[in-house]
């Protein structure tokens, strides 16, 4: 029964091949799972079956892939029909959105779609023939740039190229090359070239756009960096020279300015802290930490903080676990267990730390006896801005959070604890 059930489900998908003009005709997944009513990771795994037998051909076109049977009889060697068969206009239609066109061995442009016309702005009449190094800004053609990519491609069989090309009327635009080799089956030898462009304009200004964005954010951690934090911490350093000579009734005010310039301190770290995470998350250095000693550490400090807080570890904090992340991390939990005392309506706070291990990563969960967060919140708590209900903090005490845990692979979440109170719960892998 299992032979028959195997030779069944690699008749139904061939069959649909057979049914189609030409025996080289391609056909998308998509195309092929409509066909025998399945879904496409089904109709995928039985089609690489066929492949694997030697009945079908398969190969990646821009964000599909396309399967055929391969001909039986030898291609023509010469002549545009070499160039442009019926199943190349079936793969044309099943990427419309990219320019697919065929360039003979020495790069002279051979057929063309309506996905180039689009993207190019040359007609048919206009572009056949020519060479298309035509594409290409004039530093990259006295570069060599146009010849190199196609000796590339003929060397290792496709490659992939970014930069600008330049239309019919002159405007440029940021593309996505894929140029692939085409062999001869007989004796291998490279008989031409397909090439493939996407418009890749608009992720292009986009990513400028992010980078602008950077450098800006660099500027000002610079400045908060070197200039208001120097300048913050000698007020503080003179408030302390003040206050031992203040009289009583100078030194209720004292006080006050000192209290408020350390407030100030806390958040240009802090925001010095996310600034590093914004500008610098793919630049940072990461190294092994040991996720125990980083809790026992913010343990200590919540505790000599909070004195009217009771902290209960369930479990050990011996070989949590060793996670890859930077001094961040400490600001991290440090966030967290500060925000179930400060935002506890309780007179005595209550925070459990649990810790659970698996094959690949670590979760701590930091539980408290707090109001909780209610249903309509939960989704939106990590925003930047977002507040936790009257708080008259800064609002992105969670999000700074967030970014920290994401820049090193992981997640967090936040649920209900029981009977009452909120449950943060930090997932990261392990090494």
């Amino acid at each position: 029964m299992a032979d028959e059930s195997s030779s069944e489900d690699a008749d139904q998908p061939l069959a649909v091949f057979r049914r189609t003009e030409s025996a080289g005709t391609p056909l998308t997944t998509g195309e092929v799972a409509a066909e025998l009513a399945c879904d496409q990771r089904t109709a995928a795994a039985r089609l690489r079956t066929l492949v694997d037998e030697g009945a079908l051909r398969t190969k990646p076109v821009g964000s599909q892939r396309i399967w055929w049977r391969p001909v039986d009889q030898k291609r023509p060697s010469e002549g545009p029909a070499d160039f442009a068969p019926a199943q190349f206009q079936e793969l044309v239609r099943a990427v419309a959105d990219y320019a697919i066109f065929v360039l003979d061995r020495d790069g002279y442009i051979r057929t063309w779609n309506a996905g180039a016309k689009r993207l190019k702005g040359y007609d048919r009449s206009e572009v056949i023939g020519e060479h298309f190094s035509t594409f290409y800004t004039e530093e990259d053609r006295a570069a060599g740039r146009p010849a190199a990519n196609i000796r590339k491609a003929a060397e290792h069989g496709r490659i992939e190229d970014e930069g600008k090309r330049v239309r019919n009327d002159g405007s440029t635009f940021w593309a996505n090359v894929t140029i692939t080799a085409l062999r001869d089956d007989d004796d291998g030898d490279v008989r031409g070239f397909i090439k493939i462009t996407q418009d890749m304009t608009e992720r292009r200004e986009y990513e400028q756009q992010l980078e602008h964005e950077r450098e800006r954010l660099e500027f000002i951690n610079r400045l908060v960096r070197h200039n208001l934090l120097n300048s913050l911490n000698v007020v503080d350093a003179r408030l302390g020279l003040i206050r031992q000579y203040a009289d009583p009734e100078a030194y209720t005010h004292v006080e006050t300015a000192a209290d408020h310039t350390e407030e100030m301190i806390d958040l240009v770290e802090k925001l010095r802290a996310l600034m590093d995470v914004l500008t610098t998350s793919k630049d940072r250095e990461l190294e092994r930490i040991d996720l125990g000693d980083v809790l026992r550490r913010e343990l200590d400090r919540a505790e000599a903080t909070f004195e009217q807080a009771t902290y209960e570890v369930q479990g050990s904090l011996d070989d949590v676990g060793v996670v890859v992340a930077d001094e961040l991390l400490e600001e991290a939990f440090e966030n967290l267990l500060s925000n179930a005392v400060q935002h506890n309506d309780t007179e005595r706070p209550r925070i459990t730390i649990e810790v659970e291990r698996d094959a690949e990563t670590t979760t701590v969960r930091i539980a408290d006896n707090g109001p909780g967060v209610p249903n309509e919140m939960k989704e939106t708590i990590f925003q930047r801005g977002e507040k936790r209900f009257e708080s008259p903090g800064t609002g992105f005490g969670l999000y700074f959070v967030k970014e920290i845990v994401e820049a090193y692979g992981g997640t967090i979440d936040v649920s209900d604890n029981d009977p009452r109170g909120a449950v943060f719960s930090v997932t990261l892998p392990h090494v």
